[in-house]
C-alpha cells in the first residue's frame, strides 16, 4: 500500500490532480489517497480517499481579508496532523509515503512520519515550492523542510528539467526524474478549419493572473473584427467561473462553460480553431513561469490545434514551444501586435497548420502516457517492493511498536 499525501483531492480540477489521475489509472499497487486541505473535497473514490486536513477550515473567514488567520494558526495543529497520520499509515499497512508540496508543510510531516516507521518517501514537484508557499511558510522554513525531503527521497520526480536542476542547485545534487501529464492518444494531423471563424478555446482553471492577458486579447479581437468584417470571433473558456468584470469586457465574445469531463474537452477541441496558452508577465511572477509547464499545454501539443502561447520569453513552456515552433509565441501585452498576429493567423492558415504539425511531433515524442507511467512505476515499485520484501518477515506496520 502507497499512501499519496497532496493538498487537493483526487477529482478536483487543477493540473495536480489531473497528473495525478493519469499516474494513477489502473496503478499496480494498491493505493490511498490523502488529501490534506482544509476544506472538504469532493470524493470520487470513498473507498480510496481519505480527508486527512492539515488544519480544521474555518468557513467563510476563508475567503475574506481575514484569511490570513487560518494561516497563521496551522502550526497550532501539526502534532494533531502527524499522530492522525501516522495512525493511517498504521492502519493501512503503508509501504510507501509519496507527497506533492504545494504551500504548506503536509509533505515534509508525511516525510517525518515516513522516516520514522522507516518507510521510503517519494516527492513529487509540480512547482517551485520557494514560490508557491509565500505567505503560507516562512522562507527559511521552506527551504529546510524542502532541502530535507529533496536529499532524503527515495526518488525525486519534476515536471520540467529546469526545475529539477534548480533543485539541485538550491537543496543538493541528486537524481530526478521527469514526470508529468501524458497523452492517451494524439491525433493523426491538424484539422482543417473554416476560413471564416476564429474560435479561441482555454481549458482549465483561469488564475486572476491571466485576467491582464485577457484584457489584451479580448481588444485584440475587437481589431481583428473591424479589420475582417466577414470573421466570427469567439473565446471560449472551460474554466468554471470568470469575475463578472472580467466577463464583461467582451460579453459578445467570450462564453464560460463548466469544468467538464475529458470527453467534453475532446469535443470543446474538436470546435477549436486556436488553443490559448497564458502566462503572466512581469518580475513578480518570473519564480512561477520558469517552472511552469501545465497539463493544458500538454493536452493542447495532442489535439493538432494550433496553440497561441501568450505569456513572457522567460517561461520554461516558452522554451520548450518555441524551441520545437510548436507554437504561435506572443510574448507581449501589446494590443497592436497582437491583433496583426491574429489577423495573419486568419489570413495565413498553411503557417498555423504547420505549427500545428510540429505540435503533434513534440507530443508524440515527449507526452504519451504510457511513457510518464512507466517511468513513474518504475521508480515507484523498486522501492516499495524492496521494503516489502524486507519487511515480510515482521509484524505488519499495523502492528509493529
Amino acid at each position: 500500500m502507497i499512501l499519496f499525501v497532496q493538498p487537493f483531492g483526487f477529482g478536483s480540477a487543477g493540473g495536480g490532480a489531473r497528473i495525478l489521475r493519469a499516474l494513477l489509472h489502473d496503478c499496480p499497487i494498491p493505493s490511498t489517497l490523502v488529501c490534506t486541505s482544509p476544506e472538504p473535497p469532493r470524493i470520487v473514490d470513498p473507498a480510496r480517499e481519505v480527508h486527512l486536513p492539515l488544519r480544521p477550515h474555518f468557513g467563510k473567514i476563508e475567503r475574506t481579508r481575514l484569511a490570513a488567520l487560518p494561516v497563521l494558526v496551522t502550526p497550532l495543529f501539526k502534532q494533531r496532523f502527524l499522530r492522525r497520520f501516522e495512525q493511517l499509515c498504521r492502519a493501512r499497512d503503508a509501504r510507501a509515503v509519496h507527497a506533492i508540496p504545494h504551500c504548506e508543510l503536509d509533505f515534509h510531516h508525511a516525510h517525518q512520519v515516513a522516516a520514522k516507521l522507516g518507510l521510503p518517501f517519494y516527492l513529487q514537484m509540480h512547482d517551485d515550492f520557494a514560490y508557491s508557499s509565500r505567505g503560507y511558510v516562512t522562507p527559511k522554513h521552506a527551504h529546510a523542510a524542502m532541502q530535507l525531503a529533496w536529499r532524503n527521497a527515495e526518488a525525486r520526480f519534476v515536471i520540467c528539467d529546469q526545475l529539477g536542476e534548480e533543485y539541485c542547485r538550491r537543496y543538493g545534487a541528486r537524481d530526478y526524474i521527469i514526470v508529468t501529464d501524458g497523452l492517451e492518444s494524439v491525433a493523426s494531423a491538424p484539422p482543417k478549419r473554416a476560413p471564416s471563424e476564429l474560435r479561441i478555446y482555454f481549458m482549465g482553471l483561469f488564475h486572476l493572473e491571466y485576467e491582464e492577458n485577457l484584457r489584451a486579447l479580448c481588444t485584440a479581437l475587437e481589431r481583428v473584427r473591424s479589420l475582417r468584417p466577414s470573421m466570427r470571433v469567439s473565446i471560449t473558456l472551460r474554466c468554471g467561473t470568470l469575475r463578472p468584470e472580467v466577463a464583461r469586457i467582451a460579453p459578445d465574445i467570450i462564453r464560460v462553460l463548466p469544468f467538464g469531463t475529458e470527453a467534453d474537452v475532446q469535443r470543446d477541441l474538436s470546435r477549436a480553431d486556436l488553443l490559448y496558452l497564458p502566462l503572466p508577465f512581469g518580475t513578480h511572477f518570473e519564480p512561477l513561469v520558469r517552472f511552469s509547464l501545465s497539463t493544458k499545454m500538454v493536452t493542447y501539443l495532442g489535439s493538432g490545434v494550433p496553440i497561441l502561447y501568450h505569456g513572457p520569453q522567460t517561461s520554461v513552456a516558452y522554451e520548450l514551444l518555441t524551441g520545437h515552433s510548436a507554437a504561435l509565441p506572443h510574448p507581449s501585452l501589446d494590443v497592436d501586435s497582437l491583433a496583426e498576429r491574429l489577423v495573419r493567423i486568419c489570413d495565413e492558415s498553411g503557417g498555423a497548420t504547420e505549427i500545428a504539425g510540429n505540435a503533434l511531433k513534440l507530443a508524440r515524442s515527449r507526452f504519451l502516457l504510457q511513457d510518464q507511467r512507466a517511468k513513474f512505476w518504475n521508480a515507484m515499485t523498486r522501492a516499495a517492493v524492496a521494503n516489502t520484501v524486507a519487511t515480510n518477515s515482521l509484524p505488519s506496520v499495523a502492528h509493529a511498536r
